[in-house]
């Protein structure tokens, strides 16, 4: 049978096709493939037919995606459908006169929108009045709510009506005039006034008639500055009060439940039989309602010096570095025990070396609030105190003067005894400062000739030569006690240094105590 040139018979109309298998498609797939090129309707009614037939235990579901997901010619992805969570005041109206807000970015006018309408919306998405792309900026960030006037208002502004701004509860907040306003609560805007929303850099500035202007203030600057602290003030002050209530009515819904909870089958006047609180713990008095940290807890170093120079002892921190910044730091509370006659502060500190000194003068101060020394009447102790330094000639048990080359311990004790002895100050007279003075004077001059005679004696030794032994030359000269060793010599100049302090001290005094027709006094130069 012949069909033609092409040997092939025509296509049958009853011919069976075979159908088309679709996949499911993701959210994800629709929203970036392009639609451009299919019917948007036609998807739609396919993903509507086909939803039926995914399985239902299936974990991923296809939910339907209105059409016009993007937008055709700016490519940008549109929000679903949403209706503002605003609804408009009895007061809204729409504004007789013309508004604008005008857009500034970078210092330029970028864009001007009239304001015609009773409120306007600003936010993301798409239905908004005024769309912002900026991510920190909610879909429905805020709203310009025009307020009618008010004839019988006394306030001008009411009187006048005018835009108000609503913060919608976004997230990163609105600013009117670099302030923060609070979420859902009204905030005039006057001509001129700046908006911010989110952290976008644009700035929003409301233009109109003149008289929306906001008045001048007739205070000066100086009192413009006093009445915001004042406003301050009474802010700071009502917040504590709600702080006090807030805390008192806790306290006392701590108490109900108290109250009604379970006591284990125990009495309220049940007491526990526990012995006596140690003496050797420091820590069991810590939650006594008689101690006051507020004494020492602001300077703990100085409340503790403090107590030390009470009682006639020295405070010494001694402080060891364990590793990398970390120390500890010891003080030795001369408070007599059961077992012990003192006790050792410990604390241990990773940081500076400084906040291990100022931990543990805290820890210190606690252990003597807790035993009652640090509140105690100076008399009792200071008289005893007095009386055992006397009894061991100012000295401390420890203290040796003889393993001491440095005078450390001497000054120790003429300040000691000078502190117990003489706590009554002498009123200094011109005589007296002219006394002290020329005895200053005198051993800065002893001192000045020592170091001189010494250095004379060893410039003279070293051109001699190999002519004496030299171990023989520096025995007789040690033996006539005109050459000073170096820790001699170091001591004589450290005391030189404290000397002419002294000195330019005294004459400072004397020149403010001196007669009025006496010359001023003069530090004298020595070796000229």
């Amino acid at each position: 049978m012949s069909f033609g040139n092409n040997d092939m018979p025509p296509p049958s109309k009853n011919d069976f096709k075979p159908p088309l298998t679709v996949g499911r498609i993701s959210e994800k797939k629709i929203k970036t493939s392009k639609l451009g090129k299919l019917d948007s309707f036609s998807v739609y009614e396919n993903l509507l037919t086909n939803s039926h037939s995914l399985d239902e235990n299936s974990t991923q579901k296809c939910d339907p995606v209105p059409a016009g997901e993007l937008d055709s010619q700016s490519r940008k992805q549109l929000h679903p459908a949403q209706k503002c969570p605003y609804e408009e005041p009895p007061w809204g109206s729409q504004p007789k006169v013309e508004y604008r807000l005008a857009i500034l970015k970078s210092g330029a006018i970028v864009g001007v929108t009239k304001l015609s309408k009773s409120f306007s919306v600003i936010g993301r998405h798409q239905d908004s009045d005024l769309v912002m792309e900026h991510p920190s900026i909610s879909r429905f960030h805020a709203v310009l709510q025009y307020g009618k006037p008010d004839p019988h208002a006394t306030d001008s502004a009411k009187h006048l009506g005018g835009f108000y701004l609503f913060d919608l509860g976004s997230t990163h907040g609105t600013q009117l005039n670099k302030q923060l306003i609070d979420a859902k609560s009204y905030r005039r805007v006057h001509v001129g006034h700046h908006m911010k929303f989110g952290f976008s850099s644009r700035t929003f500035i409301l233009e109109g008639p003149v008289e929306d202007e906001e008045a001048e203030s007739e205070l000066s600057v100086s009192e413009i500055i006093e009445f915001h602290k004042e406003r301050k003030a009474k802010w700071n002050r009502k917040l504590e009060t709600g702080k006090a209530e807030k805390e008192e009515a806790d306290r006392k819904e701590d108490e109900e439940e108290k109250n009604t909870s379970i006591n284990w089958g125990m009495g309220e006047d049940a007491t526990e039989d526990d012995g006596p609180i140690s003496d050797e713990d420091p820590f069991a008095l810590d939650g006594a309602d008689d101690m006051n940290e507020q004494l020492y807890l602001d300077n703990p170093k100085k409340a503790l010096r403090g107590w030390f120079e009470r009682e006639g002892y020295e405070l010494e921190y001694r402080v060891e570095e364990r590793g990398s910044q970390q120390f500890l730091c010891r003080i030795e509370l001369p408070i007599a025990t059961e077992k012990a006659s003192a006790i050792v502060v410990e604390t241990s500190v990773k940081g500076r070396k400084k906040e291990a000194v100022v931990q543990c003068a805290l820890e210190a101060c606690r252990i003597l609030d807790s035993r009652g020394e640090l509140r105690k009447a100076w008399h009792d102790s200071h008289a005893k105190k007095n009386k055992n330094w006397k009894e061991d000639n100012y000295y401390d048990s420890d203290e040796d003067e003889f393993f001491d080359r440095t005078g450390d311990l001497a000054s120790k004790r003429e300040q000691r005894k000078s502190r117990l002895e003489n706590r009554i100050r002498h009123v200094e007279t011109y005589d007296s400062l002219k006394e002290k003075l020329s005895i200053a004077e005198n051993a800065i001059e002893s001192i000045n000739k020592s170091l001189k005679e010494s250095k004379t004696i060893e410039a003279a030794n070293k051109v001699s030569g190999d002519a004496v032994d030299t171990l023989d030359s520096f025995m007789q000269q040690l033996k006539a006690d005109h050459v000073l060793d170096n820790a001699k010599r170091s001591q004589l100049k450290l005391e030189l240094a404290r000397l002419l302090t002294e000195r330019i001290r005294l004459i400072r005094l004397i020149n403010i105590v001196k007669p009025t027709k006496l010359p001023p006094l003069r530090p004298m130069r020595y070796g000229q």
